[in-house]
């Protein structure tokens, strides 16, 4: 009899073993909330440049827009606050765009063009400048995504890598088959 007391209790601590290895190395189900992930609110729209997060956008009236800093460090430094004027310049090599803040249009060369939405809006002290007409100016395309509103900057230059998914994955917010999950694999190709 205490034979099979020693092998009932072996082998109950044995399937305790597999089952806790087992719980231990499963994939966790659960999904991230996408908001605290990206660092936004419900109202608010975030960046990701070259595929980091970097921050948070502002957008109003089917417009996205960026910040005037973020734009001079990271896509095209060819933009000049003119206070005085109350506008925004922008240069090339053979011309000067005058951009009166909340304007849909510019002058060049003292013609007035008309655009479909303001190109650049000022909001307290901060300048910020319409991606439609960055990506116009400036060497990089970009998309906007849903759920939550993010705007993805792509500059030219990047090499974009791609996967082919032979069964069904999970993106998750780390390495880990714990983290939780971003999306789907297939589903969601703007993360």
């Amino acid at each position: 009899i205490p034979g099979i007391i020693i092998c009932v209790v072996l082998a109950t601590l044995a399937l305790a073993a597999v089952a806790f290895i087992i719980e231990r190395n499963r994939p966790s189900k659960e999904y991230a909330d996408l908001y605290a992930y990206y660092g936004i609110e419900q109202d608010m729209m975030a960046v990701v440049f070259d595929g980091e997060i970097v921050g948070k956008t502002y957008y109003f009236e089917d417009e996205v827009y960026l910040s005037m800093d973020f734009v001079m460090e990271n896509i095209n430094d060819r933009f000049y606050n003119d206070s005085g004027r109350n506008m925004l310049l922008y240069t090339t090599d053979t011309q000067i765009y005058e951009i009166p803040f909340d304007s849909a249009g510019f002058t060049l060369s003292g013609e007035v063009v008309e655009a479909e939405y303001k190109i650049a809006v000022k909001v307290d002290d901060t300048i910020y400048i319409s991606v439609d007409f960055l990506e116009d100016k400036s060497f990089y395309t970009y998309k906007i995504a849903e759920n939550p509103k993010r705007l993805v900057i792509i500059p030219d230059e990047t090499t974009i890598d791609s996967i082919i998914f032979t069964e069904d994955a999970k993106i998750r917010t780390e390495a880990s088959v714990k983290a939780p999950i971003i999306s789907d694999a297939g589903t969601d190709e703007m993360n």
